[in-house]
């Protein structure tokens, strides 16, 4: 753990390609995303906020303004940007994200990408007072949010100790004002919870201007009945403007999954990603699943079970080339072909579902030069098809190309 009052690092990883910083919520601690730190580490180098006022700052007075606290996390951060690094703050974490990505960038060091969570746009103006409340009612609010054990407030000696700095924390984010700033250069990915009960589905949309007096900042639950691209555009307001959706996807996340994407964690973790990722393609007629959340382009294929003969269904990245989409049997670089690339040697035709259309497809297995070729135009995109080569060097890895039909 370093020594810094400001950052935690529990499981330094000096050789990761990116860092991820987290800035935590209204009373939480950097301790919160030990879990992530150990799930990520070697592959990522997590750094997470320690606000003052709790923990090991026990003894120091918590901050009610956001400005000071976006001040003093941004020196914190100088010393940790010799990699790329990547922001993602939760609920008034995510003001605090924002907030530091304005400062980063204003130095020439801006971060490759903000992620925000359970957050209201900085555009949106709220009126939350929760920050006003007496101790009681404060705490039933937190209660509510079902974050804090419950022991900690039933408590009366642990409900001191809390109070301070989560009130601390309601006043700061809940008195912030958006700043008369430049828009950040860094795109924002935002996300929501379906079941979060504090905001409508119209706080997703972007707010009309605000009065400098005004607060444009208040603790954002996520949607109960509209989808997170949803929230995601009442933030992308607060970016550059110029920037358009394949901008973003060419200069967001991608440039720091790129590293990610090459490791074996990543392939774990997009192997327990497939089922969800499927449903939510289905669902949405090929509009949003995990892929596109990152920025990236997805589709999902439907094939003719081998063996089977029942429809057979899979997330894949893509390509689009020749008029058609060129799609990889990568495998994350594991031992055996995938089976939906045996499915579509036994039955070239299939569907594939994106942008709300399912268009019936052809398949053709790519091979020598065209392979090649088309090989070194995804990888340009997407480098970690290389290293998944190496580890799968036992094997060639199938290129398709899927045209209309």
């Amino acid at each position: 753990m370093t020594e810094d009052r400001w950052i935690r690092r529990y499981h330094p990883a000096d050789d990761a390609p990116a860092r991820l910083v987290f800035l935590p919520h209204a009373g939480g601690s950097a301790s919160f995303f030990h879990p992530f730190s150990k799930a990520l580490s070697p592959d990522v180098d997590v750094l997470a906020v320690q606000y003052p006022g709790r923990q090991d700052r026990f003894g120091e007075p918590p901050l009610t303004r956001i400005p000071d606290l976006a001040d003093a996390i941004t020196q914190a951060l100088l010393p940790w940007l010799d990699v790329p690094v990547v922001l993602f703050g939760h609920s008034m974490g995510a003001t605090l994200a924002y907030e530091v990505g304005l400062r980063l960038e204003a130095r020439g060091s801006g971060p490759r990408a903000v992620v925000v969570s359970a957050r209201r746009a900085p555009s949106r103006p709220g009126d939350d007072t929760r920050h006003l409340l007496d101790d009681n009612a404060l705490l039933a609010e937190v209660a509510n949010l079902s974050g804090t054990d419950p022991r900690v407030l039933a408590d009366e000696e642990l409900r001191a100790v809390v109070l301070p700095a989560l009130r601390a924390d309601y006043t700061a984010v809940e008195t912030h004002t958006h700043p008369d700033a430049p828009p950040l250069v860094a795109p924002i990915h935002a996300h929501a919870g379906a079941d979060d009960p504090r905001v409508t589905p119209k706080t997703f949309a972007p707010g009309p201007p605000t009065p400098p007096a005004a607060s444009t900042s208040r603790p954002t639950p996520a949607a109960t009945s509209t989808s997170p691209n949803g929230f995601r555009t009442s933030w992308r307001h607060c970016a550059r403007p110029s920037r358009s959706p394949s901008r973003v996807r060419e200069m967001g996340l991608r440039k720091l999954l790129t590293g990610f994407g090459k490791t074996t964690a990543f392939a774990a973790l997009g192997r327990a990603l497939v089922p969800a990722d499927r449903v939510m393609l289905r669902v949405t007629g090929g509009r949003l699943g995990v892929g596109t959340l990152l920025g990236l382009p997805a589709l999902l294929l439907t094939t003719v079970g081998r063996t089977s003969g029942e429809p057979r269904q899979v997330p894949l990245l893509y390509v689009e080339r020749d008029g058609g989409y060129v799609v990889i049997g990568s495998n994350w670089g594991g031992e055996k072909q995938p089976a939906w690339s045996a499915n579509l040697l036994a039955q070239p035709d299939a569907t594939v579902s994106m942008r709300g259309r399912t268009t019936a497809v052809r398949a053709r297995l790519l091979e020598g030069d065209e392979r090649q070729e088309m090989w070194d135009a995804v990888a340009r995109y997407w480098p970690a098809y290389d290293t998944y080569a190496v580890r799968a060097a036992h094997r060639e890895i199938r290129v398709f190309l899927l045209s209309p039909r």
